[in-house]
């Protein structure tokens, strides 16, 4: 079953429990926010979470990009490894074992090596670290090609990492929001099938959260997704818009994708 779930930030407990009113199915939380979060904060996630029933599938956010690069002349293999080995132990109090490699910051090039180098360095980084730890842990992490990105800024570019990858923990992501953005055909998703394991939205009019009416196509996403019998989740990472309140935003946004989910679906 496709569900939809909220990025969000996990420290803002009240917000999720908005959130899980207005009908959102999942958490999806900022996977490096955990490295030194306080125990306090971590125990009143999971307080949180088994109040309301609900889970946390998904992480995003990878890596805190001004601490921990893939790309360029300062990169610690081994801090890496030891970051992964603790969060991925923290985290296992939850069901979600899927985690976003977005992380512009983290696979940027700064100008301290080319495109194809930080590509190739990119690539190094799957296989040597995240593939080795998330196979044995159970684990998945998803490429997000990111529209603002000089490297895996496409979704050919995200599943071209994958297949040069070639691992199984190595998956993709499609952000409709970003390869919209591209002006990339987002209705005919065949080449993914099997290979796409999880979705973003947002609307295309500034990134904010979705709506009825704005210009947004979201059931050709459905239907697009449908066509490759995808069975993934579906995570709303979107912004407020100025003054506007949370409540309605997600309570709207849900209302959105739910009636999409449910002419393209049947539920």
């Amino acid at each position: 079953m496709v569900k939809i779930g909220l990025c969000y930030n996990w420290k803002n407990y009240e917000a999720i429990k908005v959130a899980k009113q207005a009908g959102i199915e999942y958490l999806e939380a900022g996977f490096g926010s955990f490295w030194d979060c306080s125990d306090d904060e971590f125990k009143g996630l999971v307080s949180t979470l088994n109040e309301i029933s609900l889970p946390c599938l998904n992480y995003n956010c990878m890596l805190p990009g001004d601490r921990l690069r893939v790309v360029g002349n300062n990169v610690s293999i081994e801090a890496l490894k030891d970051y992964f080995l603790l969060l991925t132990d923290k985290l296992s109090v939850f069901d979600g074992r899927r985690v976003v490699f977005g992380s512009g910051g983290a696979r940027a090039p700064r100008g301290e090596v080319s495109n194809d180098q930080a590509f190739l360095q990119i690539t190094s980084y799957l296989k040597e670290v995240v593939a080795p730890i998330f196979k044995d842990r159970g684990w998945e992490c998803v490429i997000e090609p990111l529209s603002e990105c000089e490297v895996i800024k496409t979704i050919a570019d995200g599943f071209r990492l994958v297949r040069e990858t070639s691992e199984k923990q190595v998956r993709l992501l499609i952000d409709f929001y970003h390869a919209m953005a591209n002006g990339e055909d987002v209705g005919n998703l065949t080449d993914y099938k099997g290979v796409l394991t999880h979705v973003h939205v947002a609307s295309l009019n500034g990134r904010y959260y979705p709506k009825r009416g704005d210009g947004t196509d979201y059931e050709l996403i459905f239907r697009a997704l449908k066509d490759i019998d995808y069975q993934g989740n579906v995570s709303i990472e979107a912004k407020l818009k100025e003054g506007e309140d949370f409540n309605k935003a997600i309570t709207e946004a849900v209302i959105c994708l739910k009636d999409a989910r449910l002419k393209v679906y049947g539920y």
